[in-house]
């Protein structure tokens, strides 16, 4: 019985280990630019300003997930090599979570625009 404990015990170490070392990175996205109403006031840029961001983005091995946290219209999402070269374009309207798998992407530093009818941001991010 102490030999089946260990080994369970071992076993579960083990796996917590590689959850750990699997975890998907969040990638920080900042504002590109913002598309005005026709009131320019002061009060609507602070506003824009202080806005929650409602888009989550994370890469989990070459596992690329976007979450819009709300309805945002039509969304483009294009990752490029930061060679500039686009790599993967996505076109969908009213999206909530978009997958894309970059596998076979060579390992380096890729740019991640997400462009919606109201906004855009992007981001930085490495595929390993």
């Amino acid at each position: 019985m102490k030999k089946k404990n260990c080994f369970l015990t071992a076993l579960f170490v083990a796996g917590g280990l590689c959850v750990s070392s699997v975890r998907a990175e969040i990638i920080t996205l900042q504002d590109l630019y913002c598309i005005a109403p026709l009131e320019n006031t002061e009060e609507y840029w602070q506003k824009v300003g202080d806005r929650p961001n409602n888009i989550v983005a994370q890469i989990h091995g070459s596992i690329l997930q976007v979450d819009f946290q709300e309805p945002v219209g039509n969304a483009q999402i294009i990752v490029s090599h930061d060679n500039g070269q686009v790599v993967k374009q996505h076109d969908e309207t009213d999206p909530q979570r978009v997958v894309m798998d970059l596998n076979g992407t060579p390992a380096g530093h890729y740019m991640l625009e997400i462009y919606t009818d109201t906004e855009a941001v992007g981001g930085m991010f490495e595929v390993k």
